[in-house]
C-alpha cells in the first residue's frame, strides 16, 4: 500500500512539473516581440540588385535590312544602385549597369567593317553572290546609367525611367560558306561609325523577386543601319 501511495505521489509531482513547464512556454510565446517589418531607409546603397535577359524586337519595316529581331538579345546586370525613398511606397533610384547586346542579321546582309581611311566603318553589307552566310552578329558592351521612379505596394514593384548608354566596346563576327561549301569565320576589329551614346526608356514590373521589363531605343545603333529596337524580357531583382 505504501508503494502505491509513493508511486502516485511521484506521478502527481511529475504531472505538476510538466504543467508548469507548459504554462511557462505559453507565457514566453505570448511575450515574444512581433516580427519587425523590413527597415525603412531614406537613403540606401546596394550592389547587384537586379539582372535581366530579353530579346531585341525590331520594327517590321526594318526587317528589309536583314535584322533578326528574334535572335538579337540583351543581357544586363546591375552593379550599383543609389536609392532615395521619400516614403515606404516610393523611390528614386540612380544606378550603374553592365550591358551586353547582341544584334543578329539575316542571310541577305551581314555586319561588316568597310574601309574608311585608316579605320573601318560599320555597315550592313549585301551578301556577295555565291556566299552563304550562316550567321552574322554585332556584339556591343555598354555601361548604362538608369534613372527611375519606383512605386512599391507589398511585394509588387513598378519602376519606369530613362537610361543613358555609353557603348565602350564592339566587334563583328560572321560565318559563311563559299561555293565549295567550306565554312569560314571572320572576326572584324572594332569598327567605327557606332553611336557611342544612346538614350533609352524602360519600365519593369516585379512581383517578389521576378518580373518583366521593356526597353525602347528611339535612335539607331549607327547612321548606316537605321533601326529602332524594342526589348522585352525577364528581370530578377534582389531589392
Amino acid at each position: 500500500m505504501a508503494a502505491i501511495l509513493a508511486a502516485a505521489s511521484v506521478f502527481a509531482q511529475s504531472s505538476k512539473d510538466r504543467l508548469s513547464e507548459l504554462e511557462k512556454a505559453t507565457v514566453e510565446e505570448d511575450t515574444k516581440p512581433a516580427k519587425q517589418e523590413k527597415e525603412f531607409k531614406l537613403f540606401d546603397v546596394t550592389g547587384v540588385s537586379e539582372m535581366g535577359f530579353g530579346l531585341n524586337l525590331v520594327k517590321e519595316d526594318q526587317f528589309a535590312h536583314g535584322i533578326k529581331g528574334n535572335k538579337s538579345s540583351d543581357f544586363f546586370i546591375n552593379i550599383l544602385e543609389l536609392s532615395f525613398n521619400p516614403t515606404k511606397w516610393t523611390s528614386i533610384t540612380l544606378g550603374a549597369n553592365l550591358d551586353w547586346t547582341n544584334y543578329a542579321v539575316g542571310p541577305a546582309n551581314y555586319f561588316h567593317g568597310v574601309p574608311d581611311g585608316d579605320s573601318r566603318k560599320l555597315d550592313l553589307t549585301p551578301v556577295a553572290e555565291g556566299m552563304n552566310y550562316t550567321s552574322s552578329r554585332l556584339h556591343v558592351f555598354s555601361i548604362a546609367v538608369p534613372l527611375a521612379l519606383g512605386l512599391h505596394v507589398g511585394s509588387i514593384s513598378l519602376r519606369a525611367g530613362a537610361e543613358a548608354n555609353f557603348r565602350l566596346k564592339s566587334n563583328v563576327k560572321y560565318e559563311y560558306r563559299d561555293a565549295n561549301n567550306d565554312l569560314f569565320t571572320v572576326k572584324d576589329s572594332t569598327p567605327t561609325g557606332l553611336n557611342k551614346f544612346a538614350l533609352d526608356y524602360f519600365a519593369s514590373l516585379n512581383i517578389g523577386f521576378i518580373g518583366v521589363y521593356v526597353k525602347y531605343f528611339p535612335e539607331s545603333i549607327s547612321p548606316a543601319i537605321p533601326m529602332h529596337c524594342f526589348t522585352a524580357g525577364i528581370v530578377l531583382n534582389a531589392r
